[in-house]
């Protein structure tokens, strides 16, 4: 098959056709931690959008960042067909080592719009309801209280 946008391979099976349900990878997520609702994330970006939002949890419980690094930090996402590993922003030392592992690598843009997702996430720390946009994409996020 011939890549599309997403750089997905498309096949016979994904072929848009009458009563036909399209293919997707939406992920709308809620995270719970001890039975209270901790983080809210969602994507667009196509094949990317699963790979997006599990970093994003990822950055924010297990390496403990900040609700902005954890959606700001740079990402990577690896396309199984064709076989490539998309990446924003690596330093050379990490490069070199994807490489001798076997990586085929293509740097992506953080202006490209699609990158590796564009996320729009909320995290609520306490009693406060953060809202955090992706700064792939030139957008704003707002999250609030009507417990003030």
């Amino acid at each position: 098959g011939v890549e599309n946008y997403f750089s997905l391979l498309g096949s016979e099976a994904n072929k848009i056709e009458p009563k036909k349900r399209p293919l997707s990878s939406m992920t709308p997520t809620i995270v719970f931690e001890d039975d209270e609702v901790r983080l809210i994330t969602g994507a667009q970006g196509g094949g990317r959008i699963i790979t997006a939002v599990l970093q994003i949890i990822i950055n924010y419980f297990e390496y403990k960042l900040s609700p902005e690094l954890s959606v700001s930090t740079n990402r990577y996402h690896h396309q199984w067909f064709p076989e490539k590993l998309y990446y924003e922003n690596f330093d050379d030392k990490t490069l070199r080592e994807l490489k001798k592992l076997g990586f085929k690598l293509e740097k992506r843009e953080l202006e490209d719009y699609y990158s590796n997702g564009i996320t729009s996430t909320i995290i609520i720390e306490g009693d406060k309801i953060i809202g955090i946009s992706d700064p792939r994409l030139d957008d704003y996020s707002s999250a609030g209280s009507s417990a003030d």
